[in-house]
């Protein structure tokens, strides 16, 4: 390339030959895979890096691993452990890289999408046929549809600093930000999309793989022996959740030992992995049935502080919590704990149909109510 005193390219500041230096450092077919895979998940193990990477070899990954660490993209962590266990996670000159993956998106963005409207935008008008099957009349305007959650969002009251949590089974986190006050996406997160929420702000979607299903899980596993020597009593399942909450409730923290990991059905959020596991410490024969679910209920608390933790760090607002869905209602347990695990207010939505609500407010904007 040009020496840098004759270059008068757009990148004279630095030289096209240093240029070329860096992109020799990330070019053939696999280091901008791996520098992206793992800048996406945060951190990888060498077997998760590899099934990520379809068609990549051990000897090709070995070898690419070596020279982006050697070229200082990418971090090695050996853990003394029994059987041995490695760890992938980029340096900060790795990490300085990713903007130009958020450019890849940006691209693709402007590639596969046509005209985007929002949901209080009127799609069109609703025909005979239609009209004459739901008793309404022909030509009402339809509105642009959207995806639940964020309708939900916005019946429950969404507005910029407060963090819509739909809570089930999984859990769906929205929340708004102003349009042109992120620098760039959101890191591991699910999707960001201007307009979608509300318009004129960024909506953005995180959320947990498994939240209610944890403790129904844990319900189940107790339930076991009554199903299979007692079949009668099944219905004592209905109870089983209501009374570890209380005695879970009665439990000080500083008397039980049990930790556990929320990842039993995999992370969705921060940085999808969905090969990760969930994990229970700390068993003692001491160890009763209210600790471990005490335990099952702070760890999806911590995994919902790791993602207003990832959306605060990224620039995000959050002040105060909403929370719509079934857990949010019937678990003040959970609710209290969770609370106290992100160390805000949260504010629980009574009203049941709040997809419905949101769904109502955005068809009444698009017909001018």
């Amino acid at each position: 390339m040009h020496p840098n005193e004759h270059c008068n390219c757009r990148y004279a500041d630095v030289g096209c030959d240093r240029m070329e230096q860096v992109m020799d450092q990330i070019s053939g077919k696999w280091k901008m895979r791996i520098l992206f895979m793992v800048g996406a998940h945060g951190t990888l193990r060498y077997g998760e890096l590899r099934k990520l990477l379809d068609g990549v070899t051990h000897k090709m990954l070995s070898n690419q691993l070596k020279e982006l660490a050697a070229d200082g993209l990418v971090q090695r962590i050996d853990y003394n452990e029994v059987p041995p266990r490695v760890e992938y996670r980029l340096t900060e000159n790795g990490e300085a890289l990713m903007p130009i993956f958020d450019d890849i998106q940006k691209y693709i963005r402007r590639q596969s999408c046509g005209d985007c409207c929002n949901a209080e935008r009127i799609a069109g008008g609703l025909c005979g046929e239609w009209a004459a099957r739901l008793g309404l009349p022909e030509g009402i305007p339809v509105a642009v549809g959207a995806v639940d959650a964020h309708i939900g969002a916005v019946g429950a009251g969404i507005r910029p600093g407060v963090l819509t949590r739909i809570m089930g089974t999984s859990t769906c986190d929205i929340v708004v930000a102003p349009a042109g006050k992120l620098d760039g996406a959101v890191r591991g997160i699910c999707g960001q999309v201007d307009g979608s929420v509300l318009p004129g702000y960024v909506g953005m979607e995180a959320g947990q793989s498994a939240f209610g299903d944890v403790y129904a899980w844990f319900r189940d596993l107790l339930m076991w022996p009554v199903r299979e020597l007692l079949p009668e009593r099944a219905d004592l399942a209905e109870d089983v959740i209501p009374r570890l909450s209380r005695q879970a409730a009665a439990i000080d923290p500083r008397e039980s030992s049990v930790l556990a990991l929320d990842w039993l059905n995999g992370r969705r959020t921060p940085d999808a992995n969905q090969l990760l596991t969930g994990a229970l410490t700390g068993l003692t024969l001491g160890t009763s049935a209210p600790m471990i679910f005490r335990a099952l209920v702070e760890a999806t608390a911590f995994g919902s502080r790791a993602i207003a933790e990832r959306f605060t760090g990224e620039g995000v607002e959050i002040r105060s919590i909403l929370a719509i869905g079934g857990i949010a209602v019937k678990s003040p347990f959970v609710m209290q704990t969770l609370s106290d695990v992100l160390g805000m207010p949260i504010r629980v939505v009574r009203y049941d149909q709040t997809c419905a609500l949101g769904a109502a407010m955005c068809a009444a904007v698009a017909a001018g109510i």
